[in-house]
């Protein structure tokens, strides 16, 4: 008795034949006008409806005066035309420039598949330029997996990333999350330094005083992780630039530090100002401090 088997034919002249049914007008029976451009597309409801509900949705909606087009103002027609090529060829070409508008459209649209491709390209082509932009949409459109993934990366290449100067243009709420990281491979007076350059490059774009730009970010700092030395020389500095670090802050350190001088237990426990990074650089009186866990 013989047994039914499912074989596929050749993926890629498949996609290239529906291709062509892409970019031609003939049998076409719907026109989109996109974006600001009023970019004109063509498409065909049958293939489109069936792979996006909201499409579908749209197409049911005007079933009565189908020859009115359908305005989409609000997408780009590059990227509207990427999202139709991976709806009629389930492949898509994608480049770091296109990556987040078509992430973002793939979302809107509810495509998980397009999205799960797009998530995998960006994975695969991190760099310390792009996690700062990759990390950015994955808190923008909450895509958990993608964000933990730039934040690993992000980790690892602490030296490199800040070097790059990539993050001096990422949102407030991702910048914090990269700022929060236990497991930053770097010392914490590099940190310092890129949470002083991201205020001061926003500052001066949006003419909002650095303390205000800061706020929130700065409190990411392990500020009890300096020594005496260096806790003078950045209170000093801190103070030159509007406080741009809370006192607080700094009364928490002293504090700390004057317990350790006169010999008395110092409860730091759960406090991440006390919490050592990945790439501390040890001193003697990190033994005091929460621990790294990896």
């Amino acid at each position: 008795m013989s047994s039914m088997c499912v074989k596929s034919g050749k993926i890629d002249k498949f996609a290239a034949q529906m291709k062509l049914g892409l970019f031609s007008k003939e049998f076409a029976d719907v026109k989109f006008v996109v974006g600001d451009q009023k970019k004109i597309i063509y498409g065909h409801r049958i293939i489109i409806g069936l792979r996006c509900a909201l499409l579908q949705k749209l197409f049911q909606e005007s079933a009565a005066r189908p020859e009115v087009p359908i305005v989409l103002s609000d997408v780009n027609p590059e990227t509207f035309q990427q999202m139709l090529d991976f709806m009629y060829t389930n492949t898509v070409q994608i480049s770091q420039n296109s990556a987040m508008d078509l992430l973002g459209t793939a979302i809107e649209y509810g495509l998980q598949d397009l999205q799960a491709v797009v998530c995998e390209h960006i994975t695969e082509n991190l760099d310390t330029e792009f996690a700062a932009t990759a990390l950015h949409a994955a808190v923008y459109f909450e895509v958990s997996h993608l964000e933990q993934h730039c934040l690993s990366f992000i980790a690892d290449n602490a030296n490199e990333f800040l070097e790059s100067k990539s993050y001096l243009e990422m949102g407030e709420q991702a910048f914090i999350k990269a700022m929060d990281c236990d497991d930053l491979n770097v010392d914490e007076t590099e940190i310092n330094k890129a949470i002083f350059e991201w205020g001061k490059n926003g500052a001066v774009k949006s003419g909002t005083p650095l303390k205000l730009i800061v706020s929130r970010v700065v409190l990411k700092l392990r500020i009890a992780i300096f020594d005496v030395e260096n806790l003078e020389r950045i209170e000093k500095f801190s103070e030159a630039e509007g406080d741009y670090i809370p006192p607080e802050m700094f009364q928490f350190a002293w504090k700390f530090h004057a317990q350790i001088k006169n010999g008395r237990s110092v409860p730091v426990e759960g406090k991440k100002w006390a919490t050592l990074r990945k790439g501390t650089k040890p001193l003697e009186h990190h033994q005091y401090l929460n621990p790294y866990i990896d």
